[in-house]
């Protein structure tokens, strides 16, 4: 869920985070494909080699793969929030997962070295836009999701003028 937050002229909040429902759903997702296929394809299938047992050994691999990759998102995805402070002429980088601890790393507006907007062009559906921060020691930080080009467009612009 993407959020931003401005006040007064004074900052500009970006928070994304995936809701811990979202978490428990996908890891719910992920445990059926992961220990429940390989068990019930393979189990009545241990004793004999055959062609059909290859095929279910492919399928049963798949399945782990698959499960283990909403486990992953479910586990690992990042809930991350970009400050852009005027008072403080600071940007502060604060992000966390399931199992990673709350990670915050704060940069001046002098080390900035270039604001753009990220195009995703995805195969199905429209494309979305992002804002990438890059910095001068080589650290990208990508944040929110635009809809729309516009958007993203006044938002560089609102960010880019902050920072000047």
């Amino acid at each position: 869920m993407s959020n931003i937050h401005e006040t007064n002229n004074e900052e500009i909040i970006f928070t994304e985070n995936v809701p811990n429902g979202l978490r428990i759903f996908l890891v719910l997702i992920g445990v059926i494909p992961t220990f429940v296929a390989p068990y019930k394809f393979l189990q009545p299938h241990w004793g004999e080699f055959s062609l059909y047992f290859v095929f279910l050994v492919i399928v049963s691999i798949g399945a782990i793969l698959l499960g283990g990759m909403f486990i992953v998102a479910g586990v690992f995805g990042l809930n991350q929030k970009l400050q852009i402070k005027i008072k403080s002429k600071t940007i502060l980088y604060s992000y966390e997962s399931a199992f990673f601890p709350l990670r915050k790393t704060i940069y001046k507006f002098s080390d900035v070295s270039n604001i753009e907007i990220k195009t995703r062009n995805w195969q199905e559906g429209h494309s979305t836009y992002g804002l990438q921060f890059n910095f001068n020691n080589g650290q990208t930080i990508e944040t929110y999701t635009f809809e729309k080009q516009a958007e993203a467009e006044l938002y560089l612009s609102k960010v880019k003028n902050l920072i000047r």
